[in-house]
């Protein structure tokens, strides 16, 4: 029986119980491995056992979902930047509070406003003293002490003699995942978008670029986008993505013509 499907229930013969649990008395606890020791029974034929949701527990359902954007921040020593923590309303949860961990020692995070009610600013500040590198630092949301999500920031601490800046954007639509993004500019790269089709470019320095989408059997709206960094990273450059497949099929025996236009089959009667 995996743990954490059931918060309750009347474990009889044949049931797989862990060690050191021993039956009798029902018991409730926060953990289905957390037994105490009841009063023993040596048989198996009743033991009801009820415990508390837990978000480490499998098969529970989240009430909300966090997700950073950006995901990435580049920090020079010595300053600070921010990201956005966007709540998306699931299951009834549309305010959570946050707070953060696994920052480095120097590194602070702040939240305004706390709760997030839907897309909440997080400030993030390096001290002078923060040694150069990438960290990770967890975010956390809370809704009523019971519904908990995880996400993260990508943090990358920079001397503090080279400023460096991120451009970073979302393509909707079916083509968003997996598209290739080519920047190109005072800096050239490429990057692929992940499953939600968000992207980013980081290590960037002030000056003037082209942001161009690409995926095969895919157009994408506007086809690029020019952004200049001027002291500061740039996000929002977002896409819309539309298929372009088409096809027509010839059936002789019928008599009929497909066309299919990328969306679904538009049937033609051939009148020959």
């Amino acid at each position: 029986m995996p743990a954490g499907l059931v918060r309750s229930g009347d474990f009889r013969k044949g049931s797989p119980i862990l060690l050191p649990h021993q039956f009798g008395n029902p018991v409730s606890l926060p953990e289905p491995f957390g037994n105490v020791m009841p009063q023993s029974n040596p048989t198996l034929n009743s033991n009801p056992v009820t415990w508390l949701p837990s978000p480490s527990h499998f098969g529970n359902q989240v009430a909300f979902s966090l997700q950073v954007v950006p995901p990435v921040v580049i920090i020079m020593r010595g300053g600070s930047q921010t990201t956005s923590v966007v709540l998306t309303n699931l299951l009834g949860s549309n305010s959570a509070t946050l707070t953060y961990s696994g920052a480095p020692a120097g590194v602070t995070v702040s939240f305004a406003p706390n709760p997030d009610t839907g897309t909440s600013v997080a400030m993030v500040t390096v001290g002078a003293s923060v040694p150069i590198g990438k960290y990770t630092i967890g975010i956390e949301g809370s809704a009523s002490g019971v519904n908990v999500e995880w996400t993260k920031i990508h943090l990358v601490v920079v001397s503090s003699g080279v400023a460096t800046y991120s451009i970073s954007g979302n393509i909707s639509g079916a083509g968003g995942p997996g598209a290739t993004v080519t920047l190109s500019g005072t800096s050239s790269g490429t990057t692929t978008a992940d499953g939600s089709g968000n992207y980013f470019f980081s290590g960037l320095s002030n000056g003037s670029y082209t942001i161009t989408p690409s995926k095969a059997t895919y157009s994408f709206v506007p086809t690029s986008q020019n952004e200049t960094i001027s002291g500061g990273s740039i996000t929002g450059v977002n896409f819309t993505s539309a298929s372009n497949a088409y096809g027509i099929e010839l059936n002789n025996g019928s008599g009929l013509i497909e066309l299919n236009d990328g969306s679904g089959y538009i049937l033609l009667q051939n009148q020959n």
